[in-house]
């Protein structure tokens, strides 16, 4: 392995000399000189001084951005010399010579003093122009995740091609129109996209098709209320020309929306983790409808608010006929397949408002929402003449069918006595001959 050499005493009193030479242009030119002269007195306005000053300083990080990674391969080839340092020199010195003609009264020359300005800052040491917009589009980043994960969770679906290249599309254009823009626009616009991707998460907070849960509606408020701050705060600052008051109060709000985004999301995940406890506990995973628990904790809560007078119930108990033969015989797989097949019929035929639950080994359960006794067996019937159709295809020589009891509910009767009316009209059905449906007598 070389060793590496040190510089003769001639070369380390070079180097430290071009720093010490390098270092008054950005104290004298970009910073605290120059650059105010140039805002305030050769182009005699304020407001669009800073923003032609901001344009220079933009357009130099951007193509030291380019020019970096070449440079630092040319520096790693290239030896102990560096040729290349000599001939940015010549073009900072050039870019200075050029301010000789800023002069006030000649806002013609502003755009080539402007452009001088440029070639004079692309030096190996000016990379820092650019860390500000990196930052910022990190936090775009950040919040393009958090939109993406709620469409995900509302969408149950995995994120694809376009998803990725719409991301990557809405960064770039981010970067692009921020570098060209001054740093005051840039951050607006910024600003303005944050609040933009806030809304769209919040609109994605709750999925389609079913009813809003709390932690979603906390959830949304916050993400809504989080939106128009930043809207509110990037709007309302952009009254400042000099920017301050945009990079205060977007600093000011950074942390604490932070905070907010993070806590609201893991409410979510609580609020699913819950849900989904909730429902494997509730639901037969064989079927796929209600179990027994499950069935009975809705069905209670349904005739609490059938209570109304005016809103009849009834209740439906079915039961597949023969099932142990169908096990003995067709073996217990396709016994299965045929608890899958019936649950799944009487789940895409009852209404929305119907509650369907497998409360035992073979015996489902219905609560029909509005419907009298009359009225339910006239749903019921067809339902279960269709069940040998539906089903005919599980195996060779199998008939599936069914038998059912109904029971429109009394006046206060609670669901432990409907269930035994009901059952008592299935054993009925089934005494006389099996797949039929009987009609219990209303209750005195």
């Amino acid at each position: 392995m070389t060793s590496a050499r040190e510089a003769s005493k001639l070369g380390q009193f070079s180097w430290a000399l071009f720093d010490w030479a390098n270092q008054p242009f950005f104290t004298v030119v970009t910073t605290f000189i120059f650059a105010p002269y140039f805002a305030n007195v050769m182009i005699g306005d304020a407001v669009r001084g800073q923003a032609t000053w901001a344009f220079t300083q933009s357009t130099s990080g951007i193509i030291i951005a380019l020019l970096s990674p070449f440079l630092g391969a040319m520096a790693d080839a290239g030896g102990r010399r560096k040729p290349y340092i000599f001939l940015f020199q010549l073009l900072l010195a050039a870019g200075c010579i050029a301010l000789w003609w800023a002069y006030p009264g000649r806002p013609d020359l502003a755009r080539p003093i402007a452009w001088a300005i440029v070639a004079a800052t692309i030096t190996p040491d000016t990379i820092l122009a650019i860390q500000t917009m990196a930052v910022d589009l990190i936090g775009i980043a950040a919040l393009l995740l958090l939109v993406e994960g709620f469409r995900l969770r509302a969408s149950r679906r995995r994120p694809g091609a376009r998803e990725a290249l719409a991301a990557i599309s809405l960064l770039a254009l981010a970067a692009i129109a921020s570098a060209a823009l001054s740093p005051l626009h840039g951050r607006a616009l910024l600003g303005l996209l944050s609040g933009g991707l806030l809304v769209y998460a919040a609109a994605s907070a709750v999925p389609a098709g079913r009813r809003r849960r709390p932690a979603e509606t906390a959830a949304t408020a916050a993400l809504a209320l989080l939106a128009a701050a930043r809207f509110a705060v990037t709007i309302t600052a952009l009254a400042d020309p000099g920017g301050t008051a945009l990079i205060f109060s977007q600093q000011l709000i950074a942390l604490p929306a932070a905070v907010i985004e993070g806590l609201f999301t893991m409410l979510l995940i609580a609020s699913d983790f819950s849900a989904e406890r909730h429902r494997l506990v509730h639901t037969d995973p064989l079927t796929g409808v209600l179990n027994r628990l499950g069935f009975e904790a809705a069905a209670d809560a349904a005739l609490r608010r059938a209570r109304r007078p005016g809103r009849p119930v009834s209740l439906a108990l079915a039961d597949i006929d023969r099932f142990k033969a169908i096990n003995d015989v067709h073996g217990h797989v396709v016994g299965d397949r045929a608890l899958g097949c019936v649950a799944r019929h009487f789940a895409q035929r009852v209404d929305e408002e119907d509650i369907v639950g497998r409360i035992g080994g073979e015996e489902f359960a219905f609560l029909l929402w509005g419907d009298d006794g009359a009225a339910a067996l006239r749903r019921i019937e067809p339902l279960r003449a269709a069940i040998g159709g539906v089903c005919a295809d599980l195996a060779p020589e199998l008939a599936v069918t069914a038998s059912f009891g109904i029971a429109e509910r009394g006046r206060g009767e609670t669901l432990t006595s409907l269930l035994d009316r009901a059952d008592r009209a299935l054993y009925r059905s089934k005494r006389e001959g099996r797949d039929r449906s009987t009609l219990a007598e209303m209750r005195d």
